[in-house]
């Protein structure tokens, strides 16, 4: 398999332009495609936030940006499988996870000084905000599995109640 960066990129914006299609059928390579090309976009703009002091400010409101999109490609991900979009509902509590380690980080004081001058030497938002990232978390990763395992399925054959195949009339690879 060659790596061709223009087709990811024509692949990728054709999936951006697909962001209120939430009927039909997605194959794995368009899932994986979009969300590889997030995750790793997702790192960049992480490590751009910490160089300059957001922390994660700048990834998660590129997450938020790409939400409908990425909720929309998951959809149609799983109809190809055969299953009910609504699935893609087990996402809540990561979403809830991402933005209660936003809150964390704010709440988080970013040196002694601040700490004792600032927060009076409290950390109780700090607690808070990370007890519920963890917990949200925890949860998450549980309600992730199911889906990850369904997005590497192979689509169902043929037509199916969503939609016509999405391989229909492409060549099975060699």
């Amino acid at each position: 398999m060659d790596f061709n960066f223009e087709q990811i990129k024509a692949d990728y914006i054709a999936t951006l332009n697909k962001f209120k299609d939430f009927d039909g059928r997605a194959r794995r390579k368009e899932f994986w495609t979009f969300a590889a090309c997030n995750f790793a976009a997702g790192i960049v703009l992480y490590i751009l936030g910490s160089i300059c002091g957001l922390g994660p400010t700048i990834s998660t409101l590129a997450g938020l940006a790409i939400l409908a999109v990425s909720f929309a490609v998951g959809v149609r991900r799983l109809h190809d499988t055969g299953r009910n979009g609504k699935l893609m509902l087990l996402l809540v509590p990561s979403w809830i996870a991402k933005l209660c380690s936003w809150m964390f980080w704010i709440s988080t004081p970013k040196n002694f000084y601040e700490t004792l001058i600032f927060y009076g030497g409290r950390t109780s938002g700090m607690v808070f905000w990370g007890t519920l990232t963890s917990l949200f978390a925890f949860i998450g990763i549980i309600c992730v599995i199911p889906l990850i395992y369904w997005m590497c399925l192979e689509g169902t054959k043929g037509d199916n109640q969503y939609g016509p195949d999405p391989k229909a009339g492409i060549p099975p690879a060699a």
